[in-house]
């Protein structure tokens, strides 16, 4: 195995995870829109497809281990230390195209970080939704316990 073959492994790895923050995004975003509009059949059918996204997970982080594996070996560095910047840095140092590469890495870092962002307010609104509901479910409670009024209803 070369650096120039490893690069395109990593270019195809890139992509894949490219797509993958691009689909949760998607998905976060439609579930957002769902739960801000109540519409609790769409929201059903976003939480179906983000346990089905996430699962999808596991498999390319088995893939994307094996790559960075093979990458640590080629470069002679332990895998701990391995980093994208450093990958690029010896492409170029070899004399490779490493402009594909960069694009994609850029790609992958603003997909990731909507997804964080998107994340992060789906949280939020649960959060509020939570304690809202506590709250309602504490009122009717003390309603409940209170022991009630009689209500003379002739008149």
């Amino acid at each position: 195995m070369n650096l120039a073959t490893l690069a395109i492994q990593v270019e195809a790895w890139l992509q894949e995870e490219s797509q993958a923050a691009r689909t949760m995004l998607a998905l976060l975003e439609r579930t957002e829109t769902a739960a801000r509009s109540g519409e609790s059949a769409e929201l059903a059918r976003c939480a179906s497809e983000l346990t089905s996204q996430l699962a999808a997970g596991g498999a390319r982080h088995g893939r994307r281990t094996a790559l960075t594996a093979r990458l640590a070996a080629f470069l002679a560095v332990p895998v701990q230390g391995l980093n994208l910047a450093k990958f690029a840095a010896r492409l170029r140092a070899e004399r490779l195209d490493a402009t594909r590469f960069e694009s994609l890495r850029a790609e992958v870092r603003e997909s990731a970080t909507a997804v964080v962002r998107a994340s992060r307010r789906l949280a939020a609104m649960a959060q509020y939704h939570r304690g809202l509901l506590a709250e309602l479910c504490q009122l009717l409670q003390s309603e409940a316990h209170s022991g009630g009024q009689l209500v003379d209803a002739r008149g």
